[in-house]
């Protein structure tokens, strides 16, 4: 091995040593919740997630008006928003 390779090769692993011992950032994991949303009177609604929004689906229909995404029912990444008189569950995932 030349002085060049090993120089390389101490370096690298130099490298390899403080990247294993810097300190990483928590990750936060996602939690799972059922979050019921109403909508009133016909009206909108927006109701808050505990945390940031990754992911939403419909888990149950609970009113007897329908309840298409986008059009009665939606979220973002704060929470949901209900509208024309949709009521149901929510399976909400946040970080």
């Amino acid at each position: 091995m030349t002085s060049a390779n090993a120089w390389r090769a101490g370096l690298l692993a130099a490298f390899a040593l403080l990247a294993g011992c810097a300190e990483q950032p928590p990750i936060r994991e996602s939690h799972r919740e059922i979050l019921t949303c109403s909508s009133e009177a016909y009206g909108m609604r927006r109701c808050a997630a505990d945390g940031r929004v990754l992911r939403v689906r419909l888990w149950q229909r609970l009113s007897e008006a329908d309840c298409d995404y986008r059009e009665s029912w939606g979220w973002n990444r704060d929470g949901i928003w209900v509208d024309k008189g949709c009521r149901a569950e929510f399976e909400v995932t946040t970080r």
